[in-house]
């Protein structure tokens, strides 16, 4: 049996790269073996719904920045990683955190350059429809679809420092 929450070597290799960037910054990650992973919430009556895990989060000003690393790049799977990350409501951090209210979110969604560089790929396409139809469709969600090599410059823009 295949665990599908287990990270692969590639998603490792990224996650550790974007966390170096944020050196000096409070931040979470998930797969994380002393603390667990996050989980975002939508409150839906009778309980809350866990409907995001979010890879990584750092938080500053009630302003919270999700990165997703993500192995898929249909089309499909983006506008769904956004649209959970957009909908919701609360974080929790570890598993020793209570949940608590997020802030406003900016999404950077990381995928491996290894696929989307590929000579006549239209991942390249694909990623630019998909950034025009979430900041089109779900307002106020601040969205950025780049390879990790684009990644740590974005990251230093948020947290406002030089690139």
């Amino acid at each position: 049996m295949i665990d599908i929450t287990k990270e692969d070597k590639r998603h490792r290799q990224i996650r550790k790269k974007l966390i170096k960037e944020l050196d000096g910054q409070t931040f979470h990650y998930s797969h994380n073996p002393k603390k667990g992973d996050i989980h975002f919430f939508v409150n839906s009556k009778p309980k809350r719904v866990d409907i995001a895990q979010p890879d990584i989060t750092v938080e500053k000003d009630n302003k919270i920045l999700v990165i997703e690393i993500e192995q898929k790049s249909s089309p499909k799977h983006l506008l769904g990683v956004a649209f959970a990350i957009h909908t919701s409501e609360e974080g929790q951090f570890s598993r020793k955190d209570k949940p608590k209210k997020l802030g406003e979110k900016s999404l950077i969604i990381v995928l491996d350059s290894k696929e989307i560089d590929k000579k006549n790929s239209k991942k390249k396409t694909q990623k630019n429809v998909v950034k025009k139809l979430v900041e089109d469709t779900l307002k106020g969600l601040d969205i950025d679809i780049v390879s990790e090599k684009e990644a740590p410059e974005l990251i230093k823009n948020w947290l406002g420092k030089e690139a």
